[in-house]
């Protein structure tokens, strides 16, 4: 009975995966099909340029004039905290450098990198391997066609770098960002599950005391870029 359930466990997965993606199966052809796909998605909201410049000119305004010494220091034990916070086996994408690769290296590095982070900041010019992001395509689900690009969602990979410097500016400065009560994820002990669970929770408080309830989904079918972005800034 076991080998028999396992063979259809076998053959359900066979016939999920496929070696074609909307018909192509050369390998190249498929990553640019999914690349001219993303280059579309995220360039489908037009914007005004000045705005997100004008947001750029007034953050380093601000910047300039807050900074000190000490904020633009950072020192070989900050870069051992940032080693530390890095999930292991991850990859950046664009490379083949991966968060082992720094996690393992010795603390001679910690030296190298905390020069490199400061001559970085110091100067304000950002390598462009800090900026690298690197698009895969995830599918959606387990029990989808993945022989259709709609079922694939698009996961970004950063630098490892980026990653480095992102790590060292949580750890000193981390007290100082206030966000949102409203915000569920990409911050400290929270994730967007809790969303899912009030939600869950307030629809069975209605249900349990036999109460109508009505909810209103919004899904964008955008990315939010360009001006949408520029708005949200403008509300920091």
């Amino acid at each position: 009975m076991y080998k028999l359930q396992f063979l259809v466990l076998i053959i359900h997965i066979a016939q999920l995966s496929s070696s074609t993606v909307d018909g192509i199966s050369d390998a190249s052809c498929i990553s640019k099909l999914f690349a001219d796909k993303y280059q579309v998605l995220y360039n489908s909201v037009s914007y005004d340029g000045t705005d997100l410049q004008s947001i750029m000119d007034e953050l380093n305004h601000k910047i300039s004039q807050e900074a000190t010494e000490s904020a633009y220091h950072i020192t070989t034990s900050h870069v051992k905290v940032a080693f530390d916070r890095l999930k292991p086996h991850k990859s950046d994408g664009c490379t083949d450098l991966t968060s082992d690769h720094l996690k393992h290296a010795g603390t001679d590095l910690f030296e190298h990198i905390a020069l490199l982070l400061n001559s970085v900041l110091i100067h304000g010019t950002l390598l462009e391997n800090f900026v690298y992001s690197t698009i895969v395509p995830m599918p959606k689900g387990r029990n989808v066609n993945a022989a259709d690009s709609n079922n694939f969602r698009g996961i970004a990979l950063s630098s490892v770098y980026g990653k480095l410097l992102y790590n060292i500016v949580l750890f000193q400065f981390g007290d100082e960002l206030q966000t949102s009560q409203l915000q569920f994820g990409f911050k400290a002990k929270s994730i967007t599950n809790l969303c899912t669970f009030v939600l869950k929770e307030a629809l069975s408080y209605y249900a349990t005391n036999q109460i109508n309830v009505f909810c209103t989904f919004w899904m964008p079918l955008r990315p939010l870029t360009g001006l949408i972005i520029a708005n949200f800034f403008g509300y920091c």
